[in-house]
């Protein structure tokens, strides 16, 4: 008889709703097999945590993989009122409390990036190590053309189908320059944002906001 194909182990995923203070948290967790520290991603700006499930779906299922969405986002509250990467990296700190886990690996993504830079330096007995993708210093880095920054500051590209496909290949670049249907068909496979005031604050989170100052001292592995 032919040898039986060994099964990779599957994630067993556990969506919770955790509450600091006066926010609530929309949280994923996709336990995995082994006993090593979990990764807690941060996503982009507008993004629910779903529409991360397909790198999640790539990281060995030993690793427990750890997903939120963002205060305005998906099906987190809105803040009630405007807030800064500080303050909102002290809240995922709280969220890890809840949790039961005392340190984490991070990886954040584009606006998600930003995030986790701060959560690295203002949380730093709580990250471990850090992975940068796509991502930037804030304030003081070098501009994105100024038509790709108007199409940044609307949350447009998220409600109407026809324009993400329009401008798709300048936001996202990659394999979006030849197949701009590609985004298209993965928002609406894995849902985002439609509440205009998350997105403003997720904005003015970052407004004014750079990592310069305190980047060269983060001590986690980046």
């Amino acid at each position: 008889m032919p040898p039986k194909l060994k099964v990779p182990p599957v994630r067993e995923s556990e969506v919770l709703n955790v509450e600091v203070g006066r926010q609530q948290f929309r949280v994923v967790i996709d336990r995995g097999t082994g006993d090593g520290l979990p990764l807690l991603l941060m996503n982009g700006i507008g993004a629910r945590l779903e529409l991360l499930q397909p790198l999640v779906d790539e990281f060995s299922p030993t690793r427990t993989v750890i997903r939120f969405d963002a205060p305005g986002v998906g099906s987190s509250s809105t803040a009630s009122r405007p807030y800064r990467f500080r303050r909102l990296a002290k809240q995922l700190a709280a969220v890890l409390d809840e949790l039961g886990y005392d340190q984490v690996d991070v990886l954040g993504i584009s606006w998600g990036g930003g995030l986790a830079q701060q959560f690295a330096w203002s949380q730093a007995d709580r990250c471990r190590r850090l992975v940068l993708v796509s991502t930037a210093t804030g304030a003081i880095m070098i501009p994105a053309h100024p038509k790709v920054l108007a199409k940044m500051v609307t949350h447009r590209r998220y409600t109407d189908p026809d324009y993400l496909e329009e401008v798709a290949h300048e936001l996202y670049g990659g394999t979006m320059r030849d197949d701009p249907a590609a985004a298209l068909a993965a928002l609406r496979a894995k849902g985002t944002s439609h509440n205009a005031v998350g997105y403003i604050m997720q904005l003015s989170a970052g407004m004014g906001w750079t990592s310069v100052p305190f980047l060269p001292l983060i001590k986690a592995p980046t």
